[in-house]
């Protein structure tokens, strides 16, 4: 078995803002990989992650393996994960009051889950693995632009179950997700700088015009971090076009 197919628990790091993501997986490589997929989908289930991967591009993330071992089991993976989100909580994408998941406060730490805690936990990650998919994608309703459903459900004051059963009903044609990949014309959102996780929006860079942040990035070599920047820092010569 290679290395990264090995247990372990993982880290996915922003090297812009330092923060990261803790995981655990019996196959490191694998959920790395399936990391990595969903996040240039634009479907992954931490939106701050996905927005912080849209804004700084890929090659601002490192994904690597903090501890491996052909014997890690799955209850000293996740007391181990635990432990990491509430040493660094301050610098997570996790969500987790650190107080409470210590090592000393941790109840997985040194013990044994039952099956039917095996199979609960089993459960709950199904569950969210069937639920996430459309958080992560921008909603248009009623003619609005939200970035995501969650945000979407925090302006209009819709439950996002309200909202989750618009979007499956295909004759709602007043609710819908936008498609990540591709741009779509004559939708704009009102903070311009979400464009390019879903709406590109063209752009002037010292006279140069690009159709999207990211080609801008692409062509004059540099990351889309430092686009973004420029169009904050120097609007006069580096702004979105209309």
């Amino acid at each position: 078995m290679a290395p990264r197919q090995l247990p372990g628990v993982y880290m996915v790091l922003c090297l812009v803002n330092n923060k990261r993501y803790y995981g655990e997986s019996k196959n490191i490589s694998q959920r790395i990989s399936q990391h990595k997929s969903r996040l240039r989908r634009n479907i992954h289930e931490i939106l701050e992650l996905q927005r912080d991967f849209n804004l700084y591009g890929e090659e601002s993330f490192e994904f690597s393996a903090i501890y491996l071992s052909k014997d890690f089991t799955l209850e000293q993976r996740v007391a181990l994960e635990i432990e990491l989100i509430g040493r660094f909580n301050n610098l997570c994408y996790n969500k987790f009051d650190k107080n409470s998941h210590k090592k000393e406060n941790n109840p997985f730490w040194g013990h044994e889950h039952s099956d039917e805690s095996r199979q609960q936990r089993a459960k709950t990650l199904k569950e969210r693995r069937t639920e996430k998919p459309l958080e992560g994608l921008p909603i248009l309703l009623n003619n609005a632009i939200y970035p995501s459903l969650s945000e979407a459900s925090r302006q209009t004051n819709h439950s996002r179950d309200t909202i989750r059963r618009w979007l499956n009903d295909p004759s709602n044609t007043n609710c819908v997700a936008v498609d990540a990949s591709k741009p779509r014309e004559g939708l704009l959102t009102q903070d311009p700088f979400l464009a390019n996780t879903a709406l590109a929006k063209s752009v002037s860079i010292y006279g140069d015009i690009y159709p999207s942040i990211a080609q801008a990035a692409r062509e004059r070599n540099c990351s889309r971090a430092n686009i973004q920047r420029l169009l904050k820092t120097d609007s006069k010569n580096c702004f979105f076009i209309p």
